[in-house]
């Protein structure tokens, strides 16, 4: 399996053989680090997110995609 085949997907929508792949791909800590968007609950490369850390996000959100971001944002 690839990484490209769960990419910007939603987490609930994995097979389990995919999800598995993704669980072990974050646990192993390998380049390209993979995270999730806290709204849409979307796999994203971590370096593609904004950070709580980096971007004060509002509400209760550690990290978000860029579009879910500018919704975030708006309100």
């Amino acid at each position: 399996m690839k990484i490209k085949n769960i990419l910007y997907r939603h987490v609930d929508d994995l097979t389990p053989a995919e999800k598995q792949f993704y669980l072990k791909h974050q646990e192993s800590g390998q380049n390209p680090l993979l995270n999730e968007c806290d709204l849409f609950k979307t796999i994203h490369y971590s370096e593609d997110l904004f950070w709580n850390d980096e971007h004060d996000l509002k509400g209760n959100y550690q990290a978000l995609s860029k579009k879910a971001y500018k919704e975030v944002i708006k309100r």
